[in-house]
């Protein structure tokens, strides 16, 4: 998941609209913040899966240390993001 798409996602949360398609979709505080919540599921429920896929499958092929907690592939994600972005 990319940080422009949270960039989308929490700038229609706060404008309360969305556009997409020639539609205009105006969102209820209920279904922007129900949105912004599953967004936030999703991007932690990823983090565990990539370390679980760190941990499990990277460190059979490449030398690399497992990581010990989600924050670090976080960090790595952010660093990664400073570097190429």
């Amino acid at each position: 998941m990319s940080v422009s798409l949270l960039k989308d996602v929490a700038t229609s949360y706060i404008t309360n609209s969305f556009v997409g398609g020639g539609n205009t979709m105006n969102l209820n505080e209920y279904d922007s913040a129900t949105l912004m919540l599953s967004v936030l599921v999703l991007y932690i429920v990823l983090l565990f899966l990539g370390q679980w896929i760190w941990n499990n499958i990277l460190t059979q092929y490449v030398d690399v240390p497992p990581l010990e907690s989600v924050l670090h592939l976080l960090g790595l994600c952010i660093l990664g993001k400073l570097l190429f972005a």
